[in-house]
């Protein structure tokens, strides 16, 4: 029976080595077990925080912090846009345009969950006179 082959103890654990003291000492000299460089070879570093871009102004800091403040992606709003042309083509004169028939042509559909908001933008002037129900008109078109 050698040395090399005794059988670990209970409970062992290997002694921490100690670094920076000399370059005999197995992790001494230069680097002492750190790398090259960067921010963890550096003495008092750490992490960065959990919200950190690299440099790049986080998000916290990009969003406004005024109390009236609602982000867009959060609100329950789908926006849609409807060229003129398109009721131009597919309505008559003085029809009733309402957010419930352009669901039935399938000019749009709505996600789940979301109220529709529906408006109509100028491509090329109305040549009928309509009524908008529930629908939002640009000002080019009044």
């Amino acid at each position: 029976m050698n040395l090399h082959s005794l059988p670990k103890q209970k409970n062992y654990q290997k002694r921490a080595k100690i670094v920076g003291r000399g370059a005999g000492s197995g992790k001494g000299a230069h680097t002492t077990g750190r790398g090259m460089n960067g921010q963890m070879s550096r003495s008092g570093a750490k992490l960065p925080s959990l919200d950190f871009e690299g440099g790049q102004n986080r998000i916290s800091r990009r969003l406004p912090k005024l109390r009236g403040f609602k982000s867009q992606r959060k609100l329950n709003i789908q926006r849609v846009l409807i060229k003129s042309s398109y009721i131009n083509d597919h309505f008559n004169e003085n029809d009733e345009i309402t957010v419930a028939k352009l669901l039935e042509m399938n000019a749009t559909k709505v996600k789940q969950g979301k109220v529709l908001e529906i408006k109509v933008l100028k491509d090329v002037p109305l040549n009928k006179k309509f009524n908008f129900v529930d629908v939002f008109v640009s000002k080019s078109l009044l």
